[in-house]
């Protein structure tokens, strides 16, 4: 008597890849792609992204709009720009602690609220695990300046990032449309436009491919120093380790050669075309 066929499996039974039916396998989602266009080859394109109206999504920007302004004015007011530009003075002297207590107060605050804000509506953000994870890192790190007054200047060295993180927010703010910025022409909105994503490419470079890797050569040098006196594991280790941690998984190589290649493509068009 002939075994009887199983249900699960029956005869002529093909597997079917999304390939054999003529569909492209869906393409894994990249970070960069919550600012940037990209091709379905992963090629980058000009322009930002087009951003749909999202009520979430434009609150939480505005809010950002604001309340990162009174970081960014008390942050550069807290530095000797004559002494910053010397090249025969250190970062540290640069620094003056004039402002420093409101600094720190609307600093942290702005950190709290947004934490909370991306905690309790995710949905105003692409990434919201990433943008949870990166605040609570960057409250521990805020307690070295608090507890240790000697690097009070890494602090405003660190959060000189969050005006290129206005510039960002503001280049999708007044280009929902991810119109390509080099090439349209529309008047004063054209100019707006257009510089704001000239500055925002000048900070990028600056802060986070000269400035921020200089910031972490700095804390390695003074750790190696203070080793002696207040042994391996001291405060420096630990400014150094979340430094790194704040950081490179927000941008990882490969995000870098791409941020170079559409800034080597993209200025050789005309500003004001």
């Amino acid at each position: 008597m002939p075994r009887p066929r199983s249900y699960s499996e029956p005869e002529n039974f093909h597997r079917t890849r999304s390939s054999d039916l003529g569909v492209s396998p869906r393409r894994r989602r990249l970070l960069i792609e919550d600012h940037y266009k990209m091709s379905e080859e992963e090629i980058l394109l000009e322009g930002a992204p087009a951003h749909d109206e999202d009520w979430s999504g434009a609150m939480h920007d505005f809010f950002n709009l604001v309340a990162l302004v009174p970081v960014c004015v008390l942050n550069g007011l807290c530095w000797n720009f004559d002494l910053l530009l010397d090249a025969k003075s250190t970062v540290q002297e640069a620094w003056n602690d004039d402002y420093f207590p409101l600094f720190f107060a609307v600093t942290v605050g702005y950190f709290l609220a947004d934490l909370l804000w991306v905690s309790l509506e995710p949905s105003c953000v692409k990434s919201p695990a990433v943008i949870v994870q990166h605040h609570i890192v960057t409250l521990i790190y805020l307690g070295i300046p608090y507890l240790y007054e000697e690097t009070h200047w890494l602090m405003g060295a660190c959060l000189s990032v969050e005006a290129n993180t206005w510039l960002l927010i503001a280049r999708r703010v007044f280009n929902k449309q991810g119109l390509r910025p080099w090439v349209i022409n529309l008047g004063f909105s054209s100019i707006r436009i257009k510089f704001i994503s000239v500055m925002f490419y000048i900070t990028w470079v600056v802060i986070r491919c000269y400035v921020y890797p200089a910031i972490l050569r700095v804390l390695i040098g003074l750790w190696s120093e203070n080793i002696e006196t207040r042994g391996a594991y001291n405060y420096y280790l630990t400014a150094t380790v979340l430094h790194s941690v704040c950081e490179f998984p927000s941008y990882p190589a490969m995000e870098l050669i791409v941020h170079f290649a559409f800034l080597i493509h993209a200025f050789p068009y005309s500003l004001f075309a």
